[in-house]
């Protein structure tokens, strides 16, 4: 509160570190105390331009101190604090380096960030500063538009990277409510997508305006969502047709398309644009694969040979072969890219899809599956069967008699990552009724893979271990996609009891946090629906099962929803039983159950 400046900005300084690293609850105790005594500050100085640094530092101290304590706590302080923001950032006649600004601009993130749907209403006020941060660099852009290279110092790319990121944030925490401002964003936003940028600001830029498509959908605005899709198609097609690309700027912005179309829902593309990026995704495809096989006829290796780049360029470690691979290495990203954008358009519009590039695109992978090709381009087909089978369901079915048994095969290749793809793809398809004659032999072999991985029987180094156990993981997904939809393929009920405590044995899934969920809801499905060959003889598996659930219930492994259903199931069991399989419980998972379920003290017993 006193002292000299100089104290006070370290004070400040200090107690926003401490703030960051406190857990909310702890330090919400010190809030009643401090918060007056920042406001104080705040209003002292807000007005004093020989104190703008100090200024931007309390304002800094308060979002984190915001951001620690959580939203209930801090929202009775949230109008006069966002009200004093709006102050600092519409004071007249700011040089262009006033401390303040850059501050400003990450505490409104994080106050957002905070308060959620409540910080809409300051949003008018807020939104025009931060977007005039962006408004400096594209008024620049427009001075070097014949170049098409963005100039920039470090102070910039930083302050433009701040005001993109906060701009995201209102977005992304609005949804809906921000739907009144995408335009006003878009028309700000849109001139960077011309100018070379770094990868990072590219992103952010792809990022955004896929969340402004998102949040002009939510906020029942589908003409602006076309308006959108068509503005980014219309410039970043061009980019992606060039005829000598740098492969690693071209598959940034491969990814950040497909992230935008993700974000558009369905019915957003025309027939006509459905088929012109289906048909661009494979010459981006095809013209990768041509490059790769330039490169490697430039450094005189047979272009048809399967021998991957690193693996006869590691011995001698000379800067040429460093660019070699690493150049391969984004070709190969840029491949998958392409496919990931082709997975986009299968999703949201899946009819034309079918009718304009599903047969173009199973015969390319009828060709890279085959045995003989490289892994990484078996990887490449088995992730477009994976997408096509999530997404168009059986109507590629009739091409499974010619390509499940060597995606089967391919789930027992020496090289952990190809397992991973094939038990993935596998798993995709386990769910659609055309799968049936494929079932018994998909079953026998991912259950062979999970025994063996998690019993500690794969060889490697470190990284190859985690991939083989994420492969483990997909192959759980294999079991329990056939024992949920073709369970007769099986055997009776003691085989499928025996399957089912096979898959238990091998969960929670180690490596992939997507399968985590997705096996925790297929166990949380099964139990619900009383299975009785899940539950086991005489139910043998519930204390298993009881102790998954327990584990499960976390937010960083399920949702909010499925968490809810986990706790309600729990607490629906007999509390006698409960107790008997509380005491085989771990100390950790003992207390949680404890904790999910309200058990009296009695009946949760002390560790041991």
């Amino acid at each position: 509160q006193g002292g000299a400046r100089s104290i006070q900005l370290e004070a400040t300084t200090c107690l926003a570190a401490v703030a960051a690293r406190c857990d909310g609850g702890q330090f919400a105790r010190c809030y009643s105390v401090l918060m007056p005594v920042l406001k104080q500050l705040v209003s002292a100085i807000l007005h004093k331009v020989e104190d703008r640094d100090l200024l931007g530092k309390v304002f800094d101290c308060i979002s984190v101190v915001a951001s620690s304590v959580g939203h209930t706590v801090f929202l009775s302080e949230a109008e006069g604090i966002l009200q004093a923001l709006v102050q600092a950032a519409s004071s007249p006649n700011l040089p262009k380096d006033d401390p303040v600004q850059e501050y400003l601009v990450i505490a409104s993130e994080r106050i957002c960030t905070t308060l959620g749907a409540d910080f809409a209403p300051f949003v008018p006020h807020l939104l025009p500063f931060v977007l005039s941060k962006v408004t400096c660099v594209s008024e620049d852009l427009s001075k070097q538009h014949n170049e098409q290279v963005l100039v920039m110092n470090t102070s910039e790319i930083e302050d433009l990277q701040n005001a993109l990121s906060c701009t995201y944030t209102f977005a992304e925490k609005l949804g809906g409510h921000f739907a009144p401002f995408v335009a006003q964003t878009a028309q700000v936003v849109v001139p960077i997508f011309a100018f070379f940028v770094t990868e990072g600001l590219r992103d952010l830029v792809f990022d955004l305006w896929g969340q402004l498509c998102a949040c002009a959908r939510d906020g029942g605005q589908p003409g602006v969502v076309v308006e959108l899709c068509s503005e980014l198609l219309r410039r970043m097609l061009p980019m992606l047709q060039d005829s000598n690309p740098d492969p690693a700027a071209l598959k940034s912005r491969v990814f950040g398309v497909a992230r935008c179309l993700g974000k558009t829902g369905p019915g957003v593309l025309t027939q006509p644009q459905v088929a012109h990026l289906s048909q661009l995704c494979l010459a981006l495809i095809s013209a990768s694969f041509d490059r790769r096989a330039s490169l490697r006829k430039d450094n005189g290796m047979d272009a048809d040979s399967a021998q991957d780049l690193d693996e006869t360029g590691s011995s001698s470690g000379s800067s040429s072969d460093k660019e070699e691979q690493e150049e391969s290495d984004e070709e190969e990203m840029l491949r998958t890219a392409a496919v990931t954008l082709a997975t986009a358009l299968m999703r949201h519009q899946p009819a034309e899809f079918a009718s304009e590039g599903l047969a173009a695109f199973m015969s390319v992978i009828q060709t890279l599956l085959q045995p003989l090709n490289r892994d990484c381009d078996r990887q490449l087909a088995l992730h477009m069967l994976s997408g096509i089978c999530t997404h168009a369901g059986e109507l590629p079915a009739a091409n499974w008699p010619s390509l499940m048994p060597q995606v089967l095969l391919d789930t027992q290749d020496p090289t952990p990552g190809v397992r991973r793809s094939a038990f993935y793809a596998a798993s995709t398809a386990g769910r659609l009724p055309a799968f049936a004659p494929f079932a018994t032999e998909a079953a026998r072999r991912a259950a062979a893979a999970v025994a063996r991985v998690r019993g500690g029987g794969e060889k490697g180094s470190v990284k190859s271990g985690r991939v083989a156990q994420g492969a483990a993981d997909n192959a759980l997904s294999v079991m329990a996609e056939v024992l949920l939809h073709h369970p007769d393929s099986v055997g009776d009920l003691q085989a499928q009891s025996a399957l089912w405590t096979m898959w238990l044995a091998g969960l929670p899934c180690q490596e992939d946090a997507a399968e985590s969920m997705r096996n925790s809801k297929v166990l949380l499905q099964a139990v619900e629906q009383s299975n009785l060959a899940l539950f086991g003889e005489g139910g043998c598996n519930m204390g298993r099962i009881v102790a998954l659930l327990v584990e499960a219930c976390d937010p960083k492994v399920v949702d909010v929803e499925t968490s809810v259903r986990i706790c309600s199931l729990l607490r629906s069991l007999d509390q006698s039983q409960l107790h008997l399989h509380a005491e085989a419980l771990l100390p950790k998972r003992r207390k949680r159950l404890h904790h999910l379920v309200g058990l009296p003290d009695a009946v949760v017993p002390p560790a041991a």
